[in-house]
């Protein structure tokens, strides 16, 4: 690296710390493309920092270490005066995504027990909205953890709440290989006549199942539970 590209980087370093050196993201002095994110410490002539350096596609967890040591570092973000967070990720750390989508009615919503089988795959979230008012909903029988299942209706349907995830393709392919009965993947239609590939019932799961269309959604159904 030359003086001016050291120059540079560090006036880099004191406008954005989190996220420093623009070119970092691309280390080529090794082979291939290394994720790379500096955390300064400090504002003085004396000013060092930290450098975390990962192997290619580790992205989201290079940056998770940087911030978590930025933020145990304490002091201002860069030349600002405000400090630093005193918590890694303010708000939830975004995952990757990818070009594959993914509708979610029941326990991989956000919140709810499943969910983390779609951080673990970098999923993304991209948009809360409902199907077609031509779904029912339906609280399944003996299900661990409690599940939902929806089921295309078209003559007594209603919107049901869902929430669309973006991830890679490989992603999705592993993430629909752990879809097993009573629930199945299948074409889900939205409110603007989208058609994604969504959780649906599968044949007989609706024995002894709960119907709670009237709810809008199981996240909205679950609360009902939890009201006296």
């Amino acid at each position: 690296m030359t003086a001016a590209q050291r120059a540079a980087d560090k006036r880099q370093n004191r406008v954005n710390p989190r996220w420093a050196g623009s070119w970092g993201g691309n280390w080529r002095g090794f082979d291939g493309d290394w994720p790379v994110v500096r955390d300064p410490s400090g504002r003085t002539a004396l000013d060092f920092g930290v450098t975390v350096i990962g192997a290619a596609a580790s992205d989201p967890f290079v940056a998770d270490v940087a911030a978590r040591l930025h933020a145990a570092s304490g002091g201002f973000l860069g030349a600002t005066s405000t400090p630093v967070p005193s918590t890694a990720w303010p708000e939830p750390q975004p995952g990757l995504g990818g070009d594959a989508r993914v509708a979610v009615v029941g326990a991989h919503l956000r919140g709810l027990p499943l969910h983390h089988e779609l951080t673990a795959l970098s999923a993304r979230l991209e948009a809360v909205t409902r199907t077609a008012p031509r779904y029912r909903l339906y609280a399944l029988a003996e299900t661990v953890p409690p599940k939902p299942g929806l089921v295309r209706d078209e003559a007594g349907g209603a919107a049901i709440e869902l929430e669309i995830y973006a991830l890679g393709t490989c992603e999705l392919g592993q993430f629909l290989s752990g879809v097993a009965a009573p629930l199945a993947i299948g074409p889900v239609e939205l409110e603007d006549g989208a058609m994604i590939p969504g959780f649906l019932a599968t044949a007989g799961a609706l024995d002894a199942a709960l119907d709670i269309t009237h709810h809008g959604g199981w996240r909205a159904y679950i609360e009902s539970r939890r009201t006296p």
